[in-house]
């Protein structure tokens, strides 16, 4: 919310929750992606039609739409977050990436009260088990999806690498 114009005056201070405004999981990078994904968990086929999967979304009875768990992706971000939309001088809420808004500064400084909870990883402990065993097999699957690779070969190396320094 601090970074996007459309929230500007709302508030005059400003208290973080879950995490910093650059965290793989704050922007979504993908969201057609993630809703052609996700529509394909309820079985919907027609994807790659962009009206059919609008009108997927609009007649899907809620109940369904949040049924599925949106906390099981691999690589620590959530199904659905906000994204960067085009300025179509209607209001968007976020027309650049937060890092391309802090670079510039564009944004309204206000003071701000950081903390941390030290047990929110606990969110996800559910999918601990099946998680361990995915990391061996693939520990690339859990990098965040921000990190930028040149190849498969190379993000497949970060990962080793990463995986050897923290866990030997």
């Amino acid at each position: 919310l601090m970074l996007s114009k459309s929230a500007e005056g709302l508030f005059h201070r400003v208290i973080p929750e879950s995490g910093g405004n650059l965290a793989a999981f704050t922007v979504q990078r993908d969201p057609l992606e993630i809703a052609k994904t996700y529509a394909k968990k309820f079985n919907f086929t027609n994807v790659d039609n962009i009206y059919a999967l609008e009108e997927f979304y609009q007649t899907t009875p809620i109940e369904l739409l949040t049924s599925d768990p949106l906390l099981d992706r691999t690589d620590s971000t959530f199904m659905f977050s906000p994204c960067v939309e085009r300025d179509t001088g209607d209001g968007a809420f976020l027309t650049e990436s937060p890092l391309t808004i802090l670079r510039k500064g564009n944004y309204k400084k206000l003071p701000v009260l950081y903390g941390f909870a030290n047990m929110e990883g606990l969110l996800r402990i559910e999918f601990f088990e099946l998680w361990k065993h995915k990391m061996n097999e693939k520990f690339s699957d859990f990098l965040p999806p921000d990190l930028e690779f040149e190849s498969e070969e190379e993000r497949e190396e970060v990962a080793g690498k990463i995986k050897q320094f923290y866990f030997g």
